[in-house]
């Protein structure tokens, strides 16, 4: 009888740990899934904690003169983001999307530590599958 029972817990902890690393699969590649709203969050996010370039890595690709204007715009978000104690929680939400699908604008709240918060709009493009950050 204790074979028996030896034999179904191993089967159980197998089967158990199975589903765990599947359901830890399906639970990371869910958080990478890229919406608009996650490409804005993740942007703000990435400013605050000084990764410019990975921040500035949201924004479509421009020319020379449009890369200097997405630094300087992020520059002055990471100082401003600073003077405010650094920011609480961002939200955003979708306001927009053309027909196609190819674009959006996105709502964005930033609650600042100081208790203050600031919101805008942000425009978004799919540029080569993947959602970006595009200058007005």
């Amino acid at each position: 009888m204790s074979h028996f029972f030896s034999v179904a817990a191993r089967k159980l902890a197998t089967f158990l740990g199975t589903f765990f690393v599947f359901a830890l699969f399906a639970a990371c590649s869910s958080q990478t899934s890229e919406t608009p709203e996650s490409v804005t969050d993740d942007y703000i996010k990435a400013v605050a904690e000084n990764r410019l370039d990975e921040a500035l890595g949201y924004f479509a690709r421009g020319d020379a003169k449009e890369k200097d204007e997405i630094k300087t715009r992020t520059e002055d978000l990471y100082l401003r983001l600073q003077e405010k104690g650094g920011f609480d929680s961002v939200s955003s939400n979708l306001v927009d999307k053309n027909d196609d699908g190819t674009r959006t604008r996105v709502e964005v709240e930033v609650k600042y530590k100081s208790g203050d918060t600031d919101s805008g709009q942000m425009d978004l493009i799919k540029e080569s599958g993947k959602w970006k950050i595009q200058l007005r």
